[in-house]
């Protein structure tokens, strides 16, 4: 038996002002049985508190017969028992059947910031039914949470510059409020300045005050105003 075989096809040379864009390869894989397993999209992007993600799994060809495949969990960013519940199990395609879904239950972690990922992947086709790409998903688990923070622990000024500018971030933009009018909140955080080496009055001029983050946008900075003793 010969086993599958592949080709590739690609894409050059683009005219009209046009330019490639990943990817420009793709792999042809011909098989040698008549069944393939693999799932529908190779990348599952979910909200955190949408309770559990979808995966559907399809069968090509040989839709007459029953097919069995494995499918299992892994760790990535995100967590087994923090972020999502490890699973894995059986899928059974019954005769007409071409898509089935692998369904993997969320946590809703309050204390994750940011984007986490984990992937799910098939294993062991029953005879005469073959993987083939992608048989691994990868699931982007986007937070519900947005975290404000500076950009760095530790900065530096020159002392002539007559301020600091301030960077804070905030890791996820994507979910902050729509501004319909004034009466909307936008996302905002509190900040004010302590001693260091600089002292507030004539070496540094402190500051307590608000600062709102407007929609949609990553970075709001902060200006300090000091004089020209050297404070860090």
């Amino acid at each position: 038996m010969q086993g599958p075989v592949n080709f590739s096809v690609e894409l050059s040379n683009p005219a009209g002002g046009a330019a490639l864009a990943a990817p420009t390869s793709g792999l042809v894989t011909i098989l040698e049985k008549n069944i393939g397993l693999a799932f529908i999209a190779a990348t599952n992007t979910v909200s955190e508190t949408a309770g559990f993600v979808a995966l559907n799994v399809e069968r090509l060809y040989g839709i007459n017969t029953t097919t069995t495949v494995h499918y299992s969990t892994t760790n990535g960013t995100a967590v087994a028992g923090l972020d999502y519940l490890n699973t894995s199990g059986t899928l059974t395609f019954n005769p007409g059947e071409s898509v089935k879904p692998v369904i993997v239950p969320l946590l809703d972690n309050t204390n994750a910031l940011g984007d986490l990922t984990f992937t799910v992947g098939l294993a062991s086709p029953s005879a005469p039914a073959q993987l083939i790409p992608p048989s691994f998903t990868t699931v982007v688990i986007q937070a519900a949470q947005v975290g404000l923070s500076f950009t760095n622990a530790a900065m530096s000024v020159l002392k002539n510059a007559g301020s600091a500018l301030i960077t804070v971030v905030c890791s996820n933009p994507n979910i902050e409020p729509v501004i319909v009018d004034s009466n909307t909140v936008p996302l905002s955080v509190n900040y004010s300045t302590s001693d260091g080496h600089g002292h507030c009055g004539p070496e540094l001029c402190c500051h307590q005050r608000h600062a709102g983050l407007h929609q949609r946008r990553r970075h709001q900075h902060l200006h300090r105003s000091h004089h020209q003793q050297r404070f860090w």
